[in-house]
């Protein structure tokens, strides 16, 4: 067997040395290969020095997209990669040492699954607000959050997804798929789906085989300008832009926008300002994330 770690990345060069530490440091199993492929999504800081560094170390390969957005990113992976399993992983991700043998392990147990999923821990520091530490369960998934059931490899269901921090998917189940490249994000433009939306299609396909992998749980660094509303804004009102453009690729003759849709932007935008002014719990954050949502998709990230 053959494994391919991927790491897509955009101008972090500094967290990127963080995550190839510990890439470079993984307990690989015997008889298994392997290369860990950093696609470069045209960045201009140090990145191709850094990844050059680790590539005297390690099976580590630099490539090139300049195309810019993490979907055209995963796409040129996808045209490159040699290993019969794709590990999936972002710059900003600590893997365990033990973390490819146990997605081995389940790989053998179950017999060539498609998708494998397991658990991402945010790491957020020492000086994080109190606010957001209170309102945490409002908002974990803006932080990739994951939490995979504790019984050995259970169904992975469409209700409740692995992020890309943390998965692994089968090259030739996706021989005829790739990631959409008008969905993810693209430079500052904070749009996602596109991990969504190619995990569906494995889903879907008749004995598809997709399950959590317990206790194999990767570190996500979340670095303190992130902390904050204005991120928490972009992130959501990203996903309201996404649901937008579904909905335009689905009904291209549509002319206006719903006016439900106005009508709760207004109404989770009161919510979250008297409650902000009026309760001392923080679940004023759950209503800022709605209304971030709405924003998105009525007038973008704005």
């Amino acid at each position: 067997m053959k494994v391919s770690i991927v790491i897509c990345t955009w101008n972090r060069s500094d967290l990127l040395r963080g995550c190839l530490e510990r890439l470079v440091a993984l307990r690989i199993p015997v008889g298994v290969e392997h290369e860990i492929v950093v696609v470069d999504n045209n960045s201009t800081d140090a990145t191709k020095k850094t990844v050059e560094e680790f590539a005297r170390l390690a099976p580590v390969v630099y490539v090139f997209e300049g195309e810019q957005g993490i979907a055209y990113a995963r796409n040129k992976a996808l045209s490159v990669v040699t290993g019969d399993y794709i590990f999936w992983t972002d710059d900003d991700v600590r893997v365990p040492s033990d973390w490819v043998t146990k997605y081995v392990e389940a790989i053998e147990a179950l017999g060539d699954p498609d998708l494998l999923g397991s658990g991402v821990s945010p790491y957020l520091g020492d000086s994080s607000p109190l606010w957001l530490i209170n309102g945490w369960e409002f908002v974990e998934a803006a932080y990739a959050m994951r939490k995979p059931p504790s019984m050995n490899y259970e169904p992975i269901k469409v209700g409740y997804l692995p992020f890309g921090a943390n998965m692994v998917m089968r090259r030739k189940a996706l021989k005829d798929i790739g990631f959409d490249t008008r969905l993810g994000r693209k430079g500052a433009l904070m749009l996602s789906g596109e991990e969504r939306k190619i995990i569906l299609a494995l889903l879907v396909r008749t004995n598809a085989v997709a399950r959590w992998v317990p206790d194999n749980t990767v570190t996500h660094i979340i670095p303190v300008e992130r902390q904050t509303l204005r991120y928490i804004h972009a992130y959501y009102a990203g996903h309201g832009l996404q649901v937008r453009l579904e909905e335009d690729t689905l009904d291209s003759e549509r002319v206006e926008t719903p006016r439900w849709v106005y009508r709760r932007w207004f109404e989770s935008l009161l919510l979250f300002g008297l409650k902000f002014l009026f309760k001392r719990d923080c679940s004023w954050l759950d209503d800022f994330r709605i209304w971030s949502q709405y924003h998105g998709r009525l007038f973008g990230q704005r």
